[in-house]
């Protein structure tokens, strides 16, 4: 209304805007209108006001006073300045109304005038008036002469040379630093507050816990209830916290609680409402996926939207699909919603049961975000082709392959999961080059993809150097290389597979078992295995002996001497070797003697034989273990008996010396 009155085009505004400014009028809100007026419209001021203003200055009514120097700096002529300047420095006046003349200076400290006239303020007698003078110059100077009336004027005297461009200049500067030091404390004040209201809101959440842990069992719920429904937004929070620990340890709330925390989807807190989604999205029931997507149709604090997007992918529930691919195809989605929409619409996709309706909306809206992405904006690009991964559309596969190169391992392993699950075979080579990729997570994935869909031999080979510790230091590479390899060898002809078994030597454990496999595969198949299955027992007694499995290779090498009876005699006599050294080894030590007579007998034995069978039984008396000596002696004795024909022409001598240790050795503890 005051403001209204400045503007009318009449005569008589003016005197009925002084009337207004007497005591018992308005004058506060006359001067508060000059003041806005005068700011945007200064045209609208007239000069017949001030010194009715001029007289309002040290009212006691501090607001009062205060509004009137606001007025009073708005006027840019009709010598206000001046006037203040004097009213400032006259002793007659009232100190109060003096000192409001300053401030009101103050207000306009950017003109060179104002400031000459606090200069000259400086010489009053008056040490209040010098006081609040010297306030006013120190923030329009961004210096301390205090009361040092000289300095005061040195400093003046170098300003007043200024030219008009280089002291706007320099007010300029003034503001921008004093809008910085001002913009520091606000921060310094905020930093203090969020501080405060941290550690209030904590302590509170401690008390309702507290309350909480000490009320009735049944008087819990009402508790919640209540606390979700209070003004104050600690006591919400901390409910919150109570029901979210409850979730964590597999508890989930009752009905009537679990509503109320659906009705603070609606709460004016961000905070609040991001507490309830957190929980909604811990429960996991797909029915409540309706009410998120009610709450993102108006969410609009950015941490809240992000967790209802994230949430709709955890509830599982193909409800969600439309929105999430309306919120990734939107142009102005922010790039953190954007992100959390395709990870959630890719959960949806590998979790739900989609149709293929809404696939295919789902591939132009993605395609064309991951395009506009920026470069280097990585989370959101990993985002956007998982998701595509995870959908599996072969629309997608030029993103795959112009990624599978990526700078960024994320975006590798993103393409290397969409190209195993589109099935691009033609992708292997770039596949196996990744087997040796610098990051050990694209290693890995690599292995698995190759394993997935590659079958012929160059793959297994890719895989090979990756099941070796002194190659593949990563124990996850290896472990996924392992399983890969052992899909790709069921891919291969049994006839091929002790081949690539047999590159395995730096795992004899692993070889064992696909040994042990392909010979019951082999040996129940209708042709009985034939040289492969012969083969593979060779290979698989020759890791047991070296391993010193004797027990274990005895039955293959059992049926391997078995198979050799009707083989060339080389051959006879290795399967029969190799029969006596797993007999030696192993503990039915009562059996020896008839077996190498039985292999003995059996073979065309020449001097290498001998030697041979020679070394492998003595070999047995080598062991220092005191607890064998009793069955060492026996066997020995055993030995004894067994035709020199069998062994070496140093047999008794050697077996002699074996028996003279025997005795001296010294005799077990019983």
């Amino acid at each position: 209304m005051a403001e209204a009155l400045l503007r009318l085009d009449l005569p008589h505004r003016i005197d009925l805007a002084i009337e207004l400014l007497a005591p018992g009028k308005a004058p506060l809100a006359i001067a508060e209108a000059v003041a806005t007026v005068g700011q945007r419209e200064p045209e609208h001021l007239n000069g017949r006001l001030v010194e009715p203003l001029l007289g309002l200055l040290g009212s006691d009514d501090p607001f009062l006073s205060a509004g009137a120097a606001t007025a009073l700096a708005a006027f840019r002529d009709a010598g206000v300045v001046t006037r203040l300047g004097t009213l400032a420095g006259n002793a007659a006046q009232p100190i109060q109304q003096r000192l409001a003349a300053v401030d009101a200076l103050a207000l306009n400290s950017e003109r060179r005038d104002v400031v000459g006239e606090l200069i000259e303020l400086l010489s009053s007698s008056e040490p209040a008036v010098v006081s609040r003078v010297v306030e006013s110059l120190q923030s329009v100077s961004r210096v301390d002469y205090r009361r040092d009336v000289e300095a005061w004027r040195v400093w003046w005297d170098a300003k007043e040379q200024l030219t008009d461009a280089d002291w706007l200049r320099d007010r300029l500067d003034l503001a921008v630093r004093q809008n910085q030091s001002l913009r520091t404390e606000l921060n310094g004040w905020r930093k203090r507050h969020e501080t405060t209201h941290a550690v209030t809101s904590e302590r509170i959440a401690v008390l309702l816990r507290q309350v909480y842990q000490l009320s009735p069992q049944q008087a819990r719920d009402a508790l919640l209830r209540q606390w979700l429904a209070d003004d104050l937004e600690a006591y919400r929070l901390g409910a919150m916290r109570l029901v979210r620990e409850q979730v964590s340890e597999g508890k989930p709330p009752g009905d009537e609680v679990r509503r109320a925390i659906m009705d603070c989807f609606s709460d004016p807190s961000a905070p609040v409402r991001t507490a309830a989604l957190q929980i909604i999205g811990g429960l996991q029931v797909p029915a409540d996926a309706p009410e998120v997507l009610r709450l993102l149709i108006s969410e609009n604090d950015p941490i809240a939207r992000q967790t209802a997007l994230r949430v709709l992918g955890r509830l599982g529930n193909p409800v969600a699909l439309e929105s999430l691919i309306a919120e990734i195809g939107a142009p102005d989605t922010p790039t953190d919603c954007v992100r959390e929409a395709a990870i959630a619409l890719g959960v949806l996709y590998s979790a739900a049961k989609v149709d293929s309706a809404s696939v295919k909306t789902a591939i132009e809206p993605l395609r064309s975000r991951f395009s506009a992405a920026a470069a280097d904006d990585v989370r959101l690009k990993e985002a956007l082709l998982s998701a595509m991964a995870q959908i599996g559309e072969p629309a997608f596969a030029p993103e795959f392959d112009a990624y599978l190169s990526s700078e960024w391992p994320e975006l590798v392993l993103a393409a290397i999961r969409g190209i195993e699950v589109i099935g691009a075979t033609d992708q292997l080579d770039r596949l196996m080059a990744h087997l040796s990729h610098a990051d050990a997570r694209v290693r890995q994935l690599a292995c698995i993809a190759v394993g997935k869909l590659g079958s012929e031999p160059a793959h297994l080979e890719a895989l090979v150097g990756r099941l070796n510790p002194d190659v593949e230091v990563n124990e996850g590479v290896r472990d996924a290389a392992w399983a890969s390899f052992r899909v790709l060898l069921n891919k291969q002809k049994s006839t091929d597979r002790p081949h690539w078994i047999s590159r395995l030597s730096h795992r004899p454990d692993r070889q064992i078992a696909l040994y042990e496999e392909l010979i019951a595969k082999l040996a129940a198949s209708g042709n009985g295995g034939g040289e492969t299955l012969n083969e593979a027992r060779r290979d698989l007694a020759d890791v047991l002996l070296s391993q010193s499995r004797f027990a274990e290779a005895f039955p293959h090498v059992q049926e391997l001497w078995r198979a050799s009876e009707s083989g060339e005699p080389a051959t006879r006599r290795v399967a029969g070797l190799n029969l006596v050294r797993a007999g030696m080894g192993g503990e039915r030590l009562d059996r020896v003697r008839a077996l190498i007579e039985s292999v003995c007998g059996a073979v065309d034995s020449d001097e290498g034989f001998r030697q041979q069978m020679t070394d492998i039984v003595l070999a047995r008396f080598e062991t220092e273990d005191a607890a064998e000596r009793s069955s060492l002696v026996t066997l020995a004795g055993e030995l004894a008996g067994v035709s020199p024909d069998c062994f070496a022409a140093d047999w008794s001598e050697r077996l002699g010396k074996v028996v003279e240790r025997l005795a001296d050795a010294p005799q077990p503890v019983p």
